[in-house]
């Protein structure tokens, strides 16, 4: 069995007690956010990319006193210590705002996704049961049906506003004051697992992927259009500029046309997105296209080929920096600046361990991971903490290996894949499949950056017909990046 550490591993990781675990907290990400705003002045920490000829910025005091009259104002509103406060909000400068002035509350945002439906959304509320939504205002009919009795409060361009407000306060949810956020996420049970996130991970994980891995100069300049809900943005995009000094470009938009134009107007050094984001780019670049500035892509989130490192490299002459992570622990491993190796993920972050459990003696073997600041467990969910981990290391799901001191991801053994860089639960789309009384089973696999299913009748039936019945179902009830690609019946 290989282990490896990181430079200053051998921290242990406390028990998995799904987050009543009480440790002193130095630093939240809102007072370490605060703090290194005051450093800046008026130099612009943010800008929105609205679209191709609409660009907003923001400097770093005016962020400051919106995140401060935020907090206020969500005081005033009934928010406060232990909250649990559901987003489902799109890329801008006010997620930013909102999320820093619920933790300097002291309330705990747990993030949705907008893509979520009928499914994602049922297990969300029964799992957390937030007393808060705070919303897009044009999501707020899907969401309907799941917020009586709760604060409702709305978003758009203009303005954020009070909806509707709860006749009794909220109960604090019974979390430890390191818990800084709920994460969803899954590991093949058929539905989310709300990982709890502690900011001690958001700061650990920043300090990682600045020092150890971008090493960027403060005023450097970094775009990203991944969602900001996941933990690759909230680390990464979010954290690392904010701590770092850096401007973060934000995107609302993967159109290349876009994306090319602002890197090259403001001048942008960094990128972080997915791998399928930047295969997209390199397909849209022509001989024409120069971006002089450019000196990094980060990646993460799924896997990235040989082939598609040399092809990045080549196509616009950066560094290509893979790594890899997950919800209850980003990042695990990093590619440095000047050292990064194609096919692999890089070599093991400061302060992790990790080891390959390999039960035939192979140098393959599912990961395991151990650190200090990893997520507890899964909100309400003791059975799948205990099951995700091996006495204090966490199980990922995950097979990889060793090259060298580099990890190389394999494949993932749990019933997930990655579609476009986010997670998919394969039981999930099952059951979600299995709801139709025609159906009396079905097999859902991943295949190339989709997902294909196969199908078992409970009864005859024209198959054209019902499989256009059975992807307008499916739409209702997952995200749409979940239905799968080609449904056939089984053979």
């Amino acid at each position: 069995m290989q282990r490896h550490r990181g430079a200053r591993a051998g921290v242990t990781a406390a028990g998995g007690d799904c987050g009543r675990r009480k440790t002193v907290v130095n630093h939240t990400i809102a007072s370490a956010a605060l703090d290194a705003l005051q450093q800046w002045g008026n130099h612009p920490c943010l800008v929105e990319l609205r679209d191709a000829k609409n660009a907003l910025p923001v400097s770093a005091d005016e962020l400051r006193r919106r995140i401060l009259d935020a907090s206020a104002q969500l005081s005033r509103w009934g928010l406060q210590r232990g909250t649990l406060v559901a987003l489902f909000l799109e890329n801008s400068i006010d997620f930013v705002v909102i999320l820093l002035a619920l933790v300097r509350l002291k309330a705990v945002p747990v993030f949705g996704k907008l893509e979520y439906r009928t499914l994602e959304l049922n297990e969300v509320f029964e799992n957390s049961n937030p007393p808060v939504v705070i919303s897009e205002q044009h999501h707020l009919s899907l969401l309907e049906p799941y917020l009586r009795g709760r604060t409702v409060i709305s978003r758009t361009d203009q303005a954020v506003r009070l909806v509707q407000q709860r006749a009794e306060p909220a109960e604090p949810a019974d979390l430890a004051d390191e818990v800084a956020s709920v994460n969803y996420t899954y590991r093949g049970y058929g539905y989310p697992l709300g990982a709890l996130v502690s900011h001690q991970q958001y700061l650990d994980g920043a300090r990682v992927l600045q020092e150890e891995g971008l090493q960027a100069a403060s005023g450097d300049r970094m775009l990203y259009s991944i969602p900001m809900s996941h933990i690759f943005t909230l680390v990464g995009c979010i954290m690392v500029p904010l701590l770092y000094g850096l401007t973060g470009i934000i995107a609302r938009t993967i159109h290349p046309r876009v994306l090319f134009d602002a890197i090259d107007e403001l001048r942008i050094q960094h990128v972080t997105a997915v791998p399928e984001l930047y295969a997209l780019l390199r397909r849209a670049a022509g001989d024409s296209t120069q971006l002089p500035s450019l000196q990094a892509f980060v990646c993460g989130g799924s896997v990235l080929s040989d082939s598609e490192y040399h092809a990045l490299r080549e196509t616009f002459g950066v560094e290509v920096l893979h790594g890899y992570g997950l919800t209850e622990f980003t990042p695990v491993s990093r590619n440095s600046r000047g050292k990064a190796r194609a096919g692999t993920v890089g070599p093991v972050c400061q302060g992790v361990e990790c080891r390959i459990d390999s039960k035939d003696g192979s140098a393959a073997g599912e990961i395991l991971v151990r650190t200090g600041s990893m997520s507890a467990g899964y909100y309400r969910r003791p059975r799948e903490s205990r099951q995700s981990r091996a006495g204090d290391w966490l199980r990922t799901g995950d097979i990889g290996h060793f090259d060298g001191d580099h990890l190389v991801f394999d494949a993932e053994v749990k019933l997930t894949c990655k579609v476009n860089g986010v997670i998919v639960d394969l039981e999930e789309i099952r059951r979600a499949l299995c709801l139709d009384p025609d159906i009396a089973d079905a097999i859902v696999r991943a295949h190339q950056n989709s997902v294909e299913a196969e199908i078992v009748p409970a009864r005859h039936f024209a198959l054209n017909e019902k499989i256009s019945q059975i992807r307008a179902s499916l739409k209702q009830l997952l995200a749409p990046y979940k239905v799968p690609k080609t449904i056939n019946l089984q053979r």
